[in-house]
């Protein structure tokens, strides 16, 4: 029974493995680096709001 299980999870991980290898051909291949920079971009802007209000504890009034 345990085998089974074992062997189910390690084609689940496999999955994940070919899906990272068609991200990098799409990348590679089909030139989206706009779409990379573009969501670069948001993600380092949201990144940088949530740090900067955690760090000043500016949701503290949204409470009151």
């Amino acid at each position: 029974l345990e085998d089974s299980e074992s062997l189910i999870k390690s084609f689940g991980l496999l999955r994940y493995f070919i899906l990272s290898l068609a991200i990098g051909y799409c990348i590679k291949n089909l030139k989206f680096e706009k779409i990379l920079k573009f969501w670069f971009i948001i993600f380092s802007v949201v990144s940088f709001d949530i740090l900067f209000e955690k760090h000043y504890q500016l949701g503290r009034y949204l409470d009151s």
